[in-house]
């Protein structure tokens, strides 16, 4: 993964790499100081970690390492981090404090995968196995979050894959 201005006034800097695997960027956290990468290596396992774009620039790994995780995202606060995981046998939607602190909640219930966050934090949207996206509230009491029921909203193909391929707009 490599950090590049825009306009090409400063030079090309290197953050991190992975010779025996893949590194997909997830997000950036919205103080600009942490991305959150998906990890992987030949063995099709993969894994989330934050990389310190400020200051130490290492990385560290986010949750226990169990399953496939991949496709996370920063809630627009920087509070949690939202991805996917088949840890349970299936692909689940997730997510975990930030700075980590172990704990973990699943989001989707039926199966979902490549978490989105709405731009005010008020939900979070996943496609669940059939293809539809749908849209879970979340609402954060004393820095845990809570889940409402899902709601399907409507069908969307050729959105598989092992990154993301859509977003939501400003405003959800």
């Amino acid at each position: 993964v490599i950090e590049r201005s825009l306009d090409g006034s400063a030079t090309t800097r290197t953050l991190i790499e992975n010779s025996a695997g893949y590194l997909y960027p997830g997000s950036v956290s919205p103080d600009g100081r942490w991305l959150s990468l998906d990890r992987g290596d030949t063995t099709r396992s993969s894994r989330i970690f934050v990389l310190d774009l400020e200051g130490s620039g290492k990385s560290q790994a986010i949750g226990e390492g169990k399953g496939r995780q991949s496709n996370s995202r920063f809630s627009p606060d920087g509070r949690f981090i939202a991805y996917d995981s088949n840890e349970s046998g299936r692909q689940e939607a997730y997510v975990v404090p930030f700075p980590p602190t172990g704990a973990k909640y699943q989001v989707s219930s039926s199966g979902g995968t490549q978490p989105v966050w709405r731009s005010d934090g008020a939900e979070i949207f996943f496609l669940d196995p059939e293809n539809f996206l749908t849209a879970v509230p979340v609402q954060v009491t004393a820095g845990v979050p809570q889940f409402g029921a899902p709601q399907r909203l409507f069908q969307i193909y050729g959105s598989r894959g092992p990154v993301v391929r859509w977003d939501a707009a400003p405003g959800g």
